[in-house]
């Protein structure tokens, strides 16, 4: 390691190293639990031991959803997924008087790992192989959520604690919107001065992300044999010039839209994606009901209400000139995600800080940019909280052999060490507030 072992940092490095064989084996534990999003009671219950027999001293309480009483937020999102035996943890470490409080936030939901004969190992199995560690979730972000335990069993193991409140969150619900885990959470009051999500966005911090809607396009036809297929009208290939005019609407909002946070490194801002196409029940029937259903990305500055507006007219416009079309205009349903975009003051004290500590570890300059997925961090801002998002380096997120590097959780775990200490304080005035 670069640093000098008698410093905080360096005291901080020797015991996270110290440290990683439990971390690792911890982490393989919650991987080998399936938590696909609806059923995470188990990798739940894993959290919570795992909590239990840190020594924090946590104060853990099992956080309910609110759906209906959330119906109304701005922040909300209708999942059409039951609730029932689904909850998320909170763990609270108070802190010994005087210092600013901080939300450590991960959740433990992952999505299916789909086909299982794509993936070269088990997604079940939390393999390792040199310094990577296999499984569905072991990016996305069960790495996450364990190095936010970690950052405070390194303090403790360095005779160190926060003068403000640590808050740890292990939430449901993410990957379908969030407002079952962590915008339940913060409603419920589970709140604190800052907050730190600890989604894989390795060496950077994330203050801004797109808005993100899903919506559902439906085409009518008449069905018929297709021996009589000039009898029927093919909902299908009505729907082609409509899924042809999204493909261009993407192009289009690609080269034409930048954000200077957002995208930073990629070609794009946004996106438009055709996710799911459903129609017809028989080769040789002429389908009379075609659906697809897609999402579309915007960039802070655009409302929800432009983007919908924007849909409309594109989905109109696709069928203008068809008979049947305009006799028979396509129907457009928002449905699941439909959030906001997400913009932290970058300039933020709360930003510089985890930023300073982030190129301290690193020994680098780190970029403030925006990600191009939806992230729970963006909850904070109905609540008056700054929050960053920054995590381990992992591949593939929600496809075929997902990994995650077990040197950058060691590198996460000292981010979050540095950063609680420098954010929160310390009772002998170690941190660097």
């Amino acid at each position: 390691m670069n640093i000098q072992t008698g410093t905080l940092e360096g005291r901080i490095a020797v015991e996270v190293e110290r440290q990683m064989p439990a971390l690792v084996a911890d982490l393989q534990s919650l991987v080998r639990i399936p938590s696909i999003v609806g059923n995470e009671a188990a990798a739940m219950e894993r959290m919570k031991e795992l909590w239990q027999e840190a020594g924090l001293d946590l104060e853990i309480t099992r956080v309910e959803p609110m759906i209906d009483a959330l119906r109304e937020h701005p922040g909300f999102v209708d999942t059409q997924m039951s609730y029932e035996g689904r909850y998320s943890y909170v763990g609270v470490q108070a802190g010994t008087g005087g210092g600013r409080s901080l939300i450590l936030n991960g959740h433990l939901d992952v999505v299916d790992p789909g086909a299982l004969d794509a993936w070269t190992r088990d997604p079940w199995g939390a393999e390792i192989e040199g310094d990577l560690m296999y499984g569905r979730g072991a990016g996305d972000m069960k790495a996450g959520v364990v190095a936010n335990l970690y950052a405070l069993k390194v303090l403790a193991g360095l005779g160190l604690r926060p003068a403000g409140d640590v808050m740890l969150q292990a939430v449901i619900d993410e990957e379908a919107g969030g407002a079952g885990g962590t915008l339940s959470c913060l409603e419920q009051g589970f709140r604190a001065d800052a907050m730190i999500a600890t989604e894989p966005h390795p060496r950077r911090i994330t203050v801004a992300h797109p808005g993100v809607a899903y919506f559902r396009v439906r085409t009518r036809g008449v069905q018929a044999h297709a021996a009589y297929a000039h009898d029927g009208v093919n909902a299908m290939v009505k729907m082609a010039a409509i899924v042809s005019a999204l493909g261009r609407l993407d192009v289009e909002r690609g080269e034409s839209l930048r954000h200077p946070l957002i995208g930073q490194g990629s070609p794009r801002s946004c996106h438009l994606n055709v996710g799911m196409c459903h129609a017809g029940e028989w080769p040789s029937s002429v389908p009379a009901e075609a659906v697809i259903d897609c999402r579309i990305g915007f960039i802070p500055g655009e409302s929800l209400e432009e983007i919908r507006a924007l849909v409309a007219r594109t989905v109109a416009e696709a069928g203008a000139g068809d008979a049947w079309m305009e006799e028979n205009p396509a129907e457009i349903e928002w449905f699941g995600w439909q959030t906001d975009p997400w913009e932290q003051d970058p300039e933020a004290s709360f930003v510089q800080i985890v930023k300073a500590e982030a190129e301290r570890v690193a020994g680098e300059t780190l970029p403030i940019n925006g990600g191009t997925g939806g992230i729970d961090s963006r909850f904070s801002a109905y609540y008056g909280m700054d929050a960053v998002v920054t995590g381990p380096r992992a591949w593939r997120m929600h496809g075929t052999d997902e990994a995650v590097s077990i040197a950058s959780i060691a590198e996460t775990v000292r981010i979050l060490a540095q950063s609680v200490l420098a954010w929160c304080g310390t009772a002998d005035g170690e941190g660097r507030a």
